[in-house]
């Protein structure tokens, strides 16, 4: 019996996972500010961009959007997938995790993807790496989710090795779309800096 059988007899479902600091992506959508391809239309063009200017280096650019017409429309594909999956697709009671330092669908749209498993920036952007972002947006997270009297998930921390760092202690917050999108609509959801 494979793995997937074994779930479906058990009528377990897959959780769908977001990289904590990719949640200010799904807001927009959540909020009905933007929709899924206007929010994957900026990030694209900001990163475009930031391949003009000194405050982001070229090679994150390329990690993300290769250097190539078929990947750059590959991270477009994939990035609007996601936020179209978690917004239409799953019913609220879907399950779904929150992660740090691990890559999610949103990753997985990446050309090269590099920056998406290493602890540290390594020059692909400068400040906080997305370990340290990853923390702080799960701490938001539960934070919202205690201030608006929403059942906790359950937390369970594992070991995640980062080829720039080795063996790291991080955190799963298992919960459903229903309550992400819930946290999401608040309208001060933003990590202080």
């Amino acid at each position: 019996m494979s793995a997937t059988e074994s779930r479906a007899e058990s009528n377990e479902q897959e959780p769908f996972v977001i990289r904590a600091h990719h949640l200010i992506f799904y807001e927009p959508v959540v909020k009905g500010i933007s929709s899924p391809s206007s929010v994957v239309r900026d990030i694209r063009s900001y990163i475009r961009d930031s391949q003009k200017e000194s405050f982001k280096p070229k090679k994150y650019a390329k990690d993300v959007l290769g250097s190539g017409w078929d990947q750059d429309l590959n991270f477009v594909e994939i990035f609007k997938k996601a936020l179209s999956t978690f917004l239409v697709d799953l019913p609220d009671n879907s399950p779904a995790e929150i992660v740090e330092g691990r890559p999610d669908a949103i990753c997985n749209g990446c050309a090269i993807g590099e920056h998406c498993r290493q602890l540290f920036n390594n020059g692909y952007h400068e400040g906080e790496s997305s370990f340290e972002k990853d923390k702080k947006y799960i701490d938001l997270f539960l934070n919202k989710l205690r201030d608006l009297n929403l059942p906790q998930p359950i937390t369970s921390h594992e070991q995640t090795v980062f080829p720039d760092a080795g063996p790291l202690q991080t955190r799963r917050v298992r919960t459903t779309i229903g309550a992400i999108k819930t946290v999401l609509r608040e309208k001060n959801f933003s990590v202080p800096e």
